[in-house]
């Protein structure tokens, strides 16, 4: 899984993030084919690959994560908390 992720340019500490938002998977397909590339595409071009694995991990869709980084209401506090919230339900 390590492998894969570095192979696309994710980084050693956004794994969990990546993890816990659906794009990472401890099996084999390591990334999700139908979240990843809208992620990417976000991350490279909008919002930065931290700010997208942040909102990614809260559950925050592409769109809304655009938009608050646009508005200046992008919280990484508050997108951790909500991550964090997200990564204890089962």
């Amino acid at each position: 899984m390590v492998r894969a992720a570095r192979r696309v340019g994710l980084r050693d500490e956004d794994l969990l993030l990546w993890h816990t938002g659906g794009v990472l998977s401890m099996f084999e397909p390591y990334l999700n084919q139908r979240l990843w590339p809208t992620w990417r595409t976000v991350a490279v071009h909008q919002i930065g690959m931290r700010r997208a694995a942040l909102a990614c991990a809260a559950k925050v869709s592409p769109k809304e994560a655009v938009d608050m980084v646009a508005a200046g209401t992008f919280s990484a506090d508050g997108l951790r908390m909500l991550a964090a919230l997200n990564a204890n339900t089962f």
